[in-house]
């Protein structure tokens, strides 16, 4: 049944009284299958009301050289014609197109029923491999194309966002393109519900982040190779000490024993060399505990242990450690201290090594002589 009324009404006044004499055959006739054509003039249309039936456009048509037509035509028929009449436009246009078709952000809409279906996606799309026809057809779900291990991580989620009556969905998740191939994305959906808060539909977008996905992997396995190579270090650290240990305590001891008379007295040229076997045996001895204390110094955990001592004294040490290194090269090493009495606030070891550091690659790259 159809059925045509003629309104008329003061410019300005149509689009309400159009709308309200619809709203009143709609909800009077709604039994039956009816109809209805509401005609009246253009001109009885303000401005402000003309744009307002666009929004309604696939239900208007306009009467035009005695034919009628739909305004979403007619809008897009103008368009068209005002493009071709326009290059600038039309150069605009082709740039816009240009930059929706290469962005990495696909846009898509998707209703709620099983498998999600693909109502609307956007062309760039064909990244993946797929055409819109490919989706909008529904020759693919959207479910198609989600990565089988991730499928019921998503639905999962996706299931927690709609329980916590969220308008929001971030998730990201693995693809698969239309070679098969895995891509990362993604992705950002606002969810559209019906009046009993049951999602109807998902508008949004996914994006491409593949290659920060093979980054992060890159570091995450940069840093499990370091960490293991940091434990080979240790460990090595550990045995050598243990190793290096071992036979020169026995050194120290020794030469103690030899100084303290204990094999026999010992003349002055002995027990100068005596004691810098027990000098250089615990300088070096102090070295490997060094080496062991790197690892403190890589974990921010070293610690001075200062105390008051005598200058002079730690230099006297470091010339008796160094005096073979001094003949052996036929060197001259002079000590000189302006006073015997000086008394500094430091780690004695480590300034002993440093010191030691100093003079032994003087003594190294002074030539023979020297």
């Amino acid at each position: 049944m159809r059925v045509n009324i003629d309104l008329t009404a003061d410019k300005g006044q149509m689009l309400p009284f159009l709308r309200h004499c619809r709203e009143l055959i709609i909800s009077s006739t709604s039994a039956i299958e009816l109809t209805t054509l509401f005609t009246c003039p253009l001109e009885s249309f303000s401005s402000s009301e003309v744009f307002d039936l666009m929004d309604d456009r696939d239900n208007t048509i306009l009467k035009r050289n005695g034919m009628w037509t739909y305004l979403v035509d007619l809008l897009s028929k103008k368009y068209r014609k005002h493009l071709r009449s326009s290059p600038e436009l039309m150069k605009k246009e082709k740039k816009l197109k240009a930059i929706y078709r290469d962005s990495p952000v696909v846009a898509f809409l998707r209703n709620s029923e099983n498998g999600f279906p693909i109502d609307f996606v956007s062309d760039n799309i064909s990244q993946f491999g797929y055409s819109t026809e490919d989706l909008t057809s529904h020759k693919f779900l959207y479910r198609d194309i989600i990565h089988p291990w991730d499928i019921d991580d998503y639905l999962i989620s996706l299931s927690e966002c709609i329980k916590n009556k969220s308008n929001e969905f971030k998730k990201e998740y693995r693809i698969l393109d239309s070679e098969r191939n895995i891509h990362w994305v993604n992705e950002t959906s606002l969810i559209e519900t019906d009046n009993s808060g049951n999602p109807t539909r998902f508008q949004g977008i996914i994006v491409d982040i593949t290659d920060r996905k093979k980054a992060e992997a890159m570091a995450i396995q940069a840093k499990l190779v370091a960490e293991v190579a940091n434990k080979t270090k240790s460990e090595f650290l550990a045995n050598m000490s243990h190793e290096l240990r071992t036979p020169l305590n026995a050194v120290i001891g020794f030469s103690e024993m030899l100084m303290l008379g204990t094999f026999g007295t010992l003349n002055e040229k002995q027990t100068k060399y005596v004691d810098n076997i027990t000098s250089s045996g615990k300088h070096l001895l102090d070295v490997i505990n060094d080496i062991l204390d790197l690892s403190k110094i890589e974990a921010d955990k070293m610690e001075l242990q200062t105390e008051n001592i005598l200058f002079v004294d730690v230099l006297k040490n470091v010339e008796s450690i160094v005096s073979p290194l001094v003949q052996n090269k036929n060197l001259c090493l002079n000590m000189r201290i302006e006073a015997d009495d000086i008394h500094i606030h430091a780690d004695k070891l480590k300034l002993k090594q440093v010191l030691f550091n100093l003079v032994s690659n003087a003594i190294k790259f002074t030539p023979e002589g020297g």
